[in-house]
């Protein structure tokens, strides 16, 4: 399944006649459904991302089904993480949230890392030179009110319906709107038969305040891919070359495997010219993990010189002004026209070689449901998973 960090703002989006970015629905089988979307303004992007959770609205039926967190024994042998039901009612508490490793869970942290640590490192004795200043504390005791503070912005949810009501209020409050946080989650990915199109969705599980205040919005793709993936038949032209292939997905509705399509644009003459020679094998269909800049808004480019005027070009040639203090002073960047695709960028470190897999090209299709004609999506023993 594909992944994505995305460092920016987070924006509520205005419910129109046609669409509301906040839904609540019911069914007949007393099964409830909540969906929060808003926008991250990321740079020149306006990324749509979502959180949604069901429930029993009679919550004498709801219970939590996960898994505790894998650990290792004293010979250092990895024990994996065993099935868990949490009672409804201790769904909060700490003994049960400790169990469960942070990707089973929802986590919105609306406290400065900087300044926890710094108290941390207070309260702990461990104090640098530095800390006091950083937490704006001037004793112990007064770190120790601080960092309870701060835990107490840090929210973690075993449950996405609660983590989508938090969510509400966050987007409602003025007290973070100019916040860059640290976005992180999943990508959905589904198919609609009678359309033939593919949707997709960025699904948050993790909000949190960087330690490092950068733009960044990446996607991070399980690559499939079979021959001659790289097209560059207009790269002399467009300066740009494609890659194409597909990424792996399941389908948490039909509970099958599926590919969809997707494409990367190379705008890197050089980086073309080595993915064309990289992306190649004996297999039929083979894997790599890249990584794309999720582009949603007005592209933003280098400054050359082609890019100045007829004026300042001749002064450049003449030696009147420095090419690099030039472009410098007129801000480095170049905003373009709105573009919405995929941007690679660069090679996963932790799935950098090119293996090969046991699919063919007959698999590289849409997950299908077992039971096409099974349509009913909260039948009971669906909802209580």
């Amino acid at each position: 399944m594909d992944s994505f960090v995305i460092y920016g703002k987070l924006a509520a989006i205005k419910e129109t006649d046609k669409w509301a970015p906040i839904s609540h629905r019911t069914f007949d089988s007393g099964w409830e459904v909540l969906q929060v979307n808003w926008n991250v303004l990321s740079g020149t992007n306006r990324i749509l991302c979502n959180m949604s959770g069901g429930r029993w609205m009679n919550t004498g039926r709801n219970v939590i089904k996960t898994f505790t967190a894998s650990k290792k024994d004293k010979n250092g042998n990895i024990i994996k993480g065993e099935q868990i039901e949490i009672p409804w009612d201790k769904r909060f508490d700490e003994e049960y949230i400790k169990q469960i490793p942070d990707y089973r869970k929802t986590i919105i942290d609306l406290g400065d890392p900087t300044i926890r640590r710094a108290l941390q490192n207070i309260v702990d004795g461990k104090a640098r030179d530095s800390d006091m200043e950083t937490a704006g504390v001037s004793s112990v005791d007064e770190a120790k009110v601080e960092l309870e503070k701060s835990n107490k912005r840090r929210h973690v949810f075993l449950d996405t319906y609660d983590a989508c009501e938090f969510m509400k209020k966050v987007l409602a409050s003025d007290k973070v709107k100019d916040t860059v946080f640290r976005i992180s989650g999943t990508v959905d990915r589904s198919y609609n038969n009678e359309k033939g199109s593919f949707y997709s969705t960025y699904v948050v599980n993790k909000i949190e305040i960087p330690y490092d205040n950068k733009t960044c919005a990446e996607l991070y793709v399980d690559f499939h891919f079979g021959a001659n993936p790289v097209d560059d038949s207009d790269i002399e032209e467009t300066k740009t070359a494609y890659i194409n292939g597909f990424s792996k997905y399941y389908d948490s509705r039909t509970k099958t495997i599926g590919f969809c399509p997707i494409t990367l644009a190379v705008h890197d003459v050089n980086k073309a010219k080595v993915m064309k020679r990289k992306l190649n094998g004996d297999g039929e269909i083979m894997n790599i993990g890249l990584i794309a800049d999720i582009v949603d808004g007005a592209a933003i480019s280098t400054l050359t010189y082609d890019d100045l005027s007829d004026e300042d070009k001749a002064d450049v040639d003449c030696g009147l002004l420095d090419l690099d203090e030039l472009l410098k002073a007129l801000g480095g960047n170049k905003v373009g026209d709105k573009v919405k695709e995929f941007s690679f960028n660069r090679i996963s470190s932790h799935k950098k070689e090119v293996a090969e897999t046991i699919y063919t090209m007959n698999d590289m299709v849409p997950a299908r449901a077992k039971n096409e004609e099974n349509t009913d999506l909260f039948s009971e023993e669906e909802d209580e998973l």
